[in-house]
């Protein structure tokens, strides 16, 4: 009977050992580069996640997870109790949005749990459940909360410098980004109005190439948008994307939000402004402001011209268990010597903005007047009529002079 023998085949004990050492060093290299792809898997899953630039103040933390929404696009569950008198923490860079929400929420005791792409859940510290008598556990209220982009009741954020805003509102189309709108589009923000103390509208539209204003004192102002002219009543301006509502003769910039300025034909969007003449190179939007969640008292003095001094109120408070019912008050008055001789000017505003954010009702009331007073008055002269019988067309007359009589004055509001 043949005997079956068994016979292994070792490298180790057959290969020289010339052959041994780099038969060692392939293994060696094979595993430990196994080993560097497996830890190099988490640093390019990382690198792909989105960023966004946050910019996000130190505020009450509900304000700030409102925030949050508008600037991520994610939704946030989370019950209102978790977050009642607690204070976030700022953030502001690029990051991705699930750091963005660690730090936001960074020494409140919340944990974030992310739920799904784009939505997470705020939790409270393990244990800190509440039992009732018989061991049932007592549920808040849970709040889920999302951003509708198209929504006039809130601003787009502004980008980077918060001069402009990443949107404006485009007439009946609502709230849209400057990315997502057919048209060339312009939102200044309030920042911009008092950082280059803008008086009026047509101070804010000298910041824009395809504007021009007749930012004089006259009695009359318009803008020339692409070259088209968008004068007469209301001069093709809207109030909160409501046409033939806007002040008629300089609307100031005191209670101003946002100045939108949509350029190219806009009568669908907007509505039939300007005496009829349809919008063509574009319209004025002027968003008036509103109460914000943090209460708000700011008291400005200005002095302008030659002796024109003035000052302006800006108040703002929110009141209720959730802070439904808002009430922002708006005060202006200057008087004084205008750059033209002889002439006196006195200005008032009064403007009050009410409203209301409910869960499902959204409600919002703007009360403005304006007052305008030129003693005595400016206005245009033209010598069209006898410029054909002249052989020599006459200079300018001194812009700092005034052609008309000291009695001469025009009132307007």
């Amino acid at each position: 009977m043949a005997k079956k023998t068994s016979s292994t085949f070792s490298p180790a004990a057959r290969a020289p050992i010339g052959c041994r050492h780099l038969l060692s060093l392939l293994v060696a290299s094979t595993v430990l580069g196994g080993a560097v792809l497996t830890s190099a898997r988490p640093a390019v899953a990382q690198a792909t996640i989105e960023t966004a630039n946050f910019q996000i103040p130190a505020q009450s933390l509900s304000s700030a997870i409102n925030t949050f929404i508008r600037q991520s696009g994610w939704q946030i569950s989370y019950s209102s109790a978790l977050v009642r008198d607690k204070t976030s923490t700022a953030v502001n860079g690029n990051l991705a949005p699930d750091v963005a929400l660690q730090r936001l929420v960074a020494g409140t005791g919340i944990e974030v749990r992310i739920s799904a792409p784009g939505s997470a859940a705020l939790t409270g510290p393990a244990g800190a459940a509440i039992r009732a008598e018989d061991g049932s556990i007592l549920l808040d209220t849970i709040i889920i909360q999302g951003a509708n982009p198209n929504s006039t009741f809130e601003v787009p954020d502004a980008y980077v410098g918060g001069q402009v805003a990443t949107g404006g509102q485009v007439g009946m189309l609502g709230n849209r980004d400057v990315m997502n709108t057919p048209f060339s589009q312009t939102s200044y923000t309030n920042k911009t109005i008092q950082n280059q103390q803008a008086r009026t509208v047509h101070d804010v539209l000298a910041n824009d190439p395809s504007v021009i204003t007749n930012r004089s004192a006259s009695r009359h102002d318009w803008e020339t948008i692409r070259g088209f002219s968008n004068s007469g009543q209301n001069g093709g301006r809207s109030l909160n994307g409501l046409n033939g509502i806007a002040p008629i003769e300089f609307p100031g910039a005191d209670y101003l939000e946002r100045v939108d300025v949509l350029k190219g034909p806009s009568a669908l969007l907007i509505g039939m402004g300007g005496a009829g003449h349809g919008n063509i190179g574009g319209s004025v939007n002027l968003v008036t402001k509103q109460a914000g969640d943090e209460p708000l008292t700011e008291v400005t003095t200005r002095f302008e011209s030659r002796s024109q001094l003035g000052a302006h109120v800006d108040l703002g408070r929110r009141f209720g268990p959730n802070k439904e019912f808002g009430i922002r008050f708006n005060g202006a008055f200057d008087k004084g010597d205008t750059n033209v001789d002889t002439q006196h000017a006195k200005n008032g505003i009064a403007a009050l903005n009410l409203d209301y954010r409910g869960e499902r009702t959204r409600l919002s009331f703007d009360f403005a007047h304006e007052t305008r007073d030129l003693n005595p008055i400016s206005n245009i002269a033209s010598i069209r009529s006898i410029a054909d019988t002249l052989s020599k067309v006459p200079d300018a007359p001194d812009s700092s002079k005034s052609l008309f009589p000291s009695w001469a004055m025009r009132e307007s509001s």
